[in-house]
């Protein structure tokens, strides 16, 4: 286990060595899926050439339609790091470039990956050799395009999808791309409520009569966006024992994971024992968001199904950035990685210190919040407002871009909050822009 992850979670408490010591549960994954889960087939091109790569035999191409790798014109290319330590790709790798790869991704990229989940998470999908559901990683375009496939594959019109009272507004927009609703699950700063959630699942029958029961919940555990909170062990051992007794999928969105300002706290693919976690992944955030890769995690009954998607929409994922990565991750290892990772969680620290500084000192007197465990983001609670929807308005107006609560709430209800980035601005910007959004602020609540 590295230095930095807070090691709460191997078994310091009697439930979670409970949980960890208990015969696997498996889910029943096919009555998880949607019909289109259920039906969608691999592409039979991929098939054939892949299965025509995989003999040690040499053999004659005839059945391909791939680009002549003469005809292309780029032969290299050099990535130049901050630390002046160059990425190179030659000849070899921009010919891989020309052509189409695995939908799963890179094979060298997936096993460096796998590594670090043993290593940083040590699911037991991986450690108990006993495991019945095999662990497996896949490449995707993000944690959006990860989102999107599986989806794709567990729900569809009518279903409900179990969720926390404020998420990601893609997100939304996401499942409700596949006819799905919201089921709204409370929660404080510690997570989702267990009885919460018990209460939804075990009255289901009697209060929404004749519809499926929710058999998928999404989340995101750590540094949450909006809330900026990491749930605790204690919450996600007890959200997990619900899940286990209803058969639900946990989708777990791990966006901010290497953003945590304290030593990490593990997830829920870390105390999976039956194989329900989904866990969804991303370099957006830790090596750059244009690059659009990430990766998925967890039961390998459920990821091949997402590839099966994959491979009849996208293919695969961007093999130049997939073979960018894959060289910078192979240079630094493991442990590079690691001191990268807590490098970058102090910078964003200290900026949050920044604006933490500003609101104290402009809006001390008109809004309330929390410091972040993590991530990118304040969320700001406003004194004597309903609805900050016209505070977003009008700070717009004022030349100061915010983001209203109502847009992270999954049933469109109306929020006293506001969601402030401290990832981009600079510490003068900053606190010019907390001053102006503190007059706007004391503008509206003057006429309410």
């Amino acid at each position: 286990m590295m230095a930095g992850i807070d090691s709460s979670i191997n078994g310091c408490t009697t439930s979670l060595e409970d949980l960890l010591t208990s015969p696997v549960s498996l889910p029943d994954y096919s009555s998880a899926l949607s019909r289109m889960g259920r039906d969608v087939q691999d592409n039979r091109l991929r098939r054939l050439y892949s299965e025509a790569c995989k003999s040690d035999q040499p053999k004659i191409f005839l059945c391909n339609g791939l680009p002549n790798a003469d005809t292309l014109p780029v032969v290299g290319a050099s990535f130049l790091l901050r630390d002046g330590s160059v990425v190179e790709l030659d000849r070899t790798d921009m010919a891989a470039v020309g052509i189409y790869g695995l939908c799963e991704g890179l094979p060298e990229l997936r096993e460096w990956l796998t590594e670090l989940h043993r290593v940083e998470h040590e699911p037991p999908q991986l450690i108990r050799t006993d495991h019945p559901e095999p662990f497996m990683l896949t490449i995707t375009n993000g944690i959006t395009d990860g989102l999107r496939g599986m989806f794709h594959i567990l729900l569809e019109e009518g279903d409900h999808l179990l969720v926390e009272d404020v998420i990601y507004p893609n997100t939304i927009g996401t499942f409700q791309l596949f006819g799905a609703k919201p089921q709204i699950v409370s929660s404080d700063e510690g997570g989702m409520l267990a009885q919460d959630l018990e209460d939804v699942l075990g009255t289901w029958a009697t209060t929404h009569p004749n519809t499926k029961r929710p058999r998928v919940l999404h989340t995101i555990t750590f540094c949450n966006n909006p809330k900026s909170n990491t749930w605790e062990i204690e919450r996600m051992i007890d959200i997990y024992k619900v899940c286990r007794k209803y058969d639900v999928i946990i989708l777990e969105d791990a966006a901010y994971y290497f953003m945590q300002f304290q030593q990490r706290r593990r997830g829920f693919q870390s105390i999976d024992v039956d194989g329900r976690v989904l866990r969804f992944d991303t370099f957006s955030k830790i090596l750059g968001a244009g690059y659009r890769l990430g990766w998925l995690s967890g039961p390998a009954n459920l990821v091949q199904k997402f590839v099966l998607s994959m491979s009849q929409n996208t293919v695969h994922p961007s093999l130049l950035s997939q073979l960018m990565v894959n060289k910078l991750l192979h240079q630094w290892g493991l442990e590079k990685f690691h001191s990268e990772m807590i490098k970058l969680a102090d910078t964003y620290q200290q900026k949050a210190r920044h604006m933490e500084a500003a609101l104290q000192r402009y809006m001390g007197d008109v809004a309330t919040w929390n410091f972040p465990s993590g991530g990118m983001f304040f969320w700001v609670r406003i004194k004597g407002v309903s609805d900050t929807s016209q505070l977003m308005e009008e700070a717009l107006a004022e030349g100061v871009a915010i983001v209203a609560g109502r847009l992270f709430s999954p049933d469109q209800a109306p929020k006293p909050f506001i969601r402030l980035s401290f990832s981009v601005a600079g510490v003068e910007e900053m606190d010019r822009g907390i001053e102006i959004l503190a007059e706007v602020v004391k503008k509206i609540q003057g006429k309410l």
